[in-house]
């Protein structure tokens, strides 16, 4: 199919197989559907009565063809299950095959879930882009966004559709997006890399901003202190309250409060002598 995502979103297992069958003479025009069939080992009469949905197939057909197709264990066991739960021969055979289907898609949706959590935190600009949305009353501005932010309209197309598909992102009406306020996070199933990356990053483009931007539109606190280690733990919680407060105060509130830049507030502390320099 056209991706994994569209092959586990498959109601049907014609849907997988038309598909597939699709892609291919999409990159040979003269593929018919008789030599899919003949390819799958499958009379060409045979297959068009399946794919008509005048005939079902058995699992042993099923597993025949995710064979022939190469599909790895997963797809092909998606596939079996498809196929099982409209023409397996009993009742409870169908009806464990649709309960399969449901626990599968459940957790094929949870990996996709943290795999666009990656992807966003992986990328500084796709949180910029979100508040830029949101300055912008629900409207997407890509080649304004992208000179804004100093990446590619490719850059912008790509964070949209990711903050989409998993649901941060979703159409309030034909032409507005917004912020879905019900998105669960699941920053406790994030890698510990990525939080990290996420962080230099950002740190990255604070550098920057020291060399561009004048003093007027930021902010930089440094103390070099000594400290008692006993109270680090003590520290961070004081910190983490400092940091709620903060964005408490000047956070948007989209019901009361107007915002027209995207900015990024930090807090580091950390040790110096750690001799891990």
């Amino acid at each position: 199919m056209g991706s994994l995502e569209d092959f586990f979103k498959a109601r049907t297992f014609r849907t997988i197989l038309i598909s597939d069958f699709t892609n291919r003479k999409s990159r040979r025009p003269s593929y018919s559907m008789r030599a899919y069939a003949r390819d799958l080992g499958i009379s060409p009469s045979t297959f068009g009565g399946i794919v008509r949905g005048r005939y079902g197939i058995s699992e042993a057909t099923a597993r025949k063809i995710s064979e022939k197709l190469k599909f790895p264990i997963e797809e092909t066991e998606f596939f079996v299950a498809l196929v099982n739960s409209r023409h397996a021969r009993t009742k409870i055979e169908r009806a464990r095959a649709k309960l399969f289907l449901t626990k599968y898609r459940n957790v094929i949706e949870y990996r996709q879930l943290i795999s666009d959590q990656v992807e966003i935190l992986s990328h500084w600009y796709y949180p910029a882009i979100l508040e830029l949305i949101s300055i912008n009353k629900g409207f997407v501005r890509v080649p304004k966004f992208a000179a804004q932010l100093g990446v590619t309209a490719a850059d912008v197309r790509k964070a949209i559709k990711c903050l989409l598909r998993s649901k941060i992102l979703i159409h309030s009406s034909a032409k507005h997006l917004s912020r879905n306020e019900s998105y669960l996070s699941l920053d406790s199933d994030i890698p510990n890399e990525v939080l990290r990356s996420f962080h230099k990053q950002v740190l990255e483009r604070a550098k920057v901003s020291i060399d561009r931007q004048p003093v007027e539109k930021r902010k930089y606190l440094t103390s070099i202190l000594s400290f008692e280690a006993g109270r680090a733990q003590e520290a961070r919680k004081w910190l983490d309250e400092t940091y709620q407060t903060f964005l408490d105060e000047f956070g948007a509130d989209e019901t009361t409060k107007r915002t027209d830049s995207v900015y990024a507030f930090g807090l580091q502390f950390f040790q110096l002598d750690s001799g891990d320099q």
